[in-house]
């Protein structure tokens, strides 16, 4: 992985211009995607500019994952190259009845094969966590796992303790989101074997004033859907992403390390 592997979140009105050498890919959200026509129109013309679109289902926005039919629509609304299945925080057996509800759904609606799949790996335990992996693992309608942020509360050594499940693994890994700070980069073993992460984390830092060296507490986030203050443009954000403070706390150039 390398640092144009990061995805970085953004609010609504914070549009980066494409750039398929620093930003190869974007992640839209449905539930902006739904709302904003302007919005949809970005998503579109980053697709059209050859940026690989990923589109979440907005769990963690919502409360719950958008309706599976309804995601679809607006996949195929957007042209987006892979779609993140449904998923329940937390909860592996919720989960696993949304990702096969949904495979079956593009099953019978003859689109199977039409984007690439991720499916979150969830569960309220190391035990839950290790079983959902498993189970995500053996389904060949799965191209992506999607390990999210929140477990890095579930270990003691946090998230990069179920580094070992993928490992061996030929799927795809995509690191959801950040929970403390750009540190947990430095606790894996092969990172080089992550395809990609996103994460609001640098606009959080940015947006509050802060260094990335800073660490994000518990409960703090970003208004992704409120308008950011006047002082924080595009521009700006590029500036701060791209210096070198934060090239240095993300490592550059993923190798692994010894």
């Amino acid at each position: 992985m390398q640092t144009s592997d990061i995805i970085h979140i953004t609010p609504k009105d914070i549009m980066l211009a494409p750039n398929k050498e620093l930003r190869p890919r974007f992640m839209a959200l449905a539930h902006l995607a739904l709302s904003s026509e302007k919005y949809r129109e970005h998503v579109k013309f980053l697709a059209s500019q050859g940026t690989y679109v990923i589109l979440d289902n907005s769990v963690i926005e919502l409360g719950e994952s958008l309706d599976f039919e309804q995601l679809l629509e607006v996949a195929q609304d957007l042209n987006v190259d892979e779609i993140i299945l449904p998923d329940a925080y937390k909860d592996i057996d919720r989960t696993l009845v949304l990702v096969d509800k949904a495979l079956k759904y593009l099953r019978d609606q003859d689109a199977m094969g039409m984007f690439k799949l991720m499916a979150v790996c969830q569960g309220a335990t190391v035990r839950d966590v290790v079983r959902c992996f498993e189970l995500l693992n053996a389904s060949p309608s799965i191209d992506v796992i999607g390990m999210p942020k929140m477990l890095a509360t579930i270990h003691p050594a946090g998230r990069a303790y179920f580094e070992r499940l993928w490992l061996h693994s030929d799927k795809d890994i995509h690191l959801l989101g950040l929970w403390y700070s750009w540190n947990e980069l430095n606790e894996y073993e092969v990172l080089s074997q992550v395809r990609s992460m996103d994460t609001v984390l640098a606009w959080w830092q940015y947006s509050n004033g802060l260094t990335p060296k800073a660490i994000r507490p518990d409960g703090f986030t970003a208004a992704l859907s409120a308008k950011p203050g006047s002082r924080k443009n595009a521009k700006d954000f590029e500036a701060f992403v791209n210096q070198s403070l934060l090239c240095e706390l993300t490592g550059g150039t993923y190798e692994r390390r010894h």
